[in-house]
């Protein structure tokens, strides 16, 4: 039986789009990497084998607004796949209504949150080969620190209602991918769920 090293892969996560987004895409591309969803990944770690090294994933947290006005015209332009993680009870349905990016005790940010519309248009994307430009994962509900949880059931309500949202609101078919707000902490969920 032939022994692989653990899969390795390269993720990059990004909350605000940074001014030289273009550039590190850029950079990504003439680095000969191919940019996947963290779906087609899945596979590498259930049956350990060795990743393809040019392999990386694009990750984008909290849904802020800015990754639809700045990012999703660039992935389009790369042709790049990218997941966005989504705290879904601060998504809102009206533009009106938007949650400014302050959860992190930031009071001067001004990057608004995206709304569902904003979201489904994005579920409609595709890449050049017809796939899926976007691919989706739960950030929980509400984006509270999960670390500083104690109740079983309000954790368990952060995480599954989230993914449970998902899936009604955009028909994300069995989101299987959680993005833990603030990290996951020292392994302390795993007997709470």
């Amino acid at each position: 039986m032939e022994m692989f090293e653990e899969p390795a892969l390269p993720i990059l996560l990004y909350h605000q789009c940074p001014p030289n987004l273009e550039r590190q895409f850029d950079v990504i591309r003439k680095s000969g990497y191919k940019t996947v969803h963290l779906a087609e990944v899945l596979s590498y770690f259930e049956k350990p084998s060795k990743i393809p090294p040019d392999y990386l994933v694009l990750t984008f947290d909290d849904a802020l607004l800015d990754f639809f006005d700045i990012a999703v015209p660039l992935l389009k332009h790369f042709d790049f796949s990218a997941t966005i993680c989504v705290p879904t009870g601060r998504i809102s349905s009206n533009s009106q209504d938007r949650s400014l990016d302050n959860w992190e005790n930031n009071e001067n940010s001004t990057n608004p949150v995206m709304t569902w519309d904003e979201l489904k248009e994005l579920k409609q994307l595709v890449k050049t080969d017809s796939a899926a430009l976007i691919e989706f994962a739960s950030h929980s509900a509400s984006h509270v620190n999960l670390n500083n949880l104690a109740d079983k059931e309000a954790l368990r309500h952060e995480i599954f209602s989230s993914k449970t949202e998902l899936q009604d609101r955009l028909g994300v078919q069995d989101p299987i991918f959680f993005c833990f707000p603030y990290g996951a902490g020292e392994g302390k969920f795993s007997n709470l769920l």
